[in-house]
């Protein structure tokens, strides 16, 4: 059985470089949230309808004809909607000048341009979510991968009175 103690608090994520964030937990609205938002940018890249910097990325892309570029702008463009929706403290992140940089939308997304950082706060926020589908559930399959390590629940079937027509009867040993 699947549990359901799915975190409903936010909590700190310690991030590379000495960043920590304190983080609402993802569920499903804001992933879906994330999701489509990315989307939703990354077509009005597509469209020529903004640039780069416009949507958040920070700096300009190579041509977005290539699946990769494309693949890694979304990867990104996600990361940052999840920082957007997610993050209400940090430390740790300084601002031009050493002050501590305030938490905002804008901010939250400029700390996702760092690979390692976004990947790490990806990776934490997603971890409750991969810890419940890696539980599985009462009928998850044999260790073996086969169902011979199953309880039979049938009574053994008696063998068939007639063959199809041309078929040469079936011996055991």
């Amino acid at each position: 059985m699947r549990s359901l103690a799915f975190p409903k608090e936010p909590r700190w994520l310690d991030l590379p470089r000495g960043v920590r964030v304190l983080a609402r937990p993802i569920d499903t609205s804001l992933h879906h949230a994330a999701i489509q938002q990315a989307a939703r940018k990354l077509a009005r890249l597509l469209k020529g309808q903004a640039t780069a910097v416009e949507i958040g990325l920070g700096f300009d892309l190579p041509a977005l004809d290539d699946q990769d570029i494309r693949a890694g702008v979304t990867q990104l463009l996600i990361a940052q909607a999840f920082a957007r929706f997610t993050i209400v403290e940090w430390e740790g992140v300084p601002a031009i000048g050493g002050d501590p940089a305030p938490v905002s939308p804008d901010s939250a997304c400029e700390l996702m341009l760092w690979p390692d950082i976004a990947e790490s706060f990806v990776t934490q926020q997603l971890s409750p979510i991969e810890a419940v589908a890696a539980e599985g559930n009462a009928s998850a399959p044999s260790p073996t991968g086969i169902s011979a390590a199953a309880a039979r629940i049938a009574e053994t079937a008696a063998p068939p009175n007639s063959l199809a027509p041309g078929t040469a009867p079936v011996t055991t040993t």
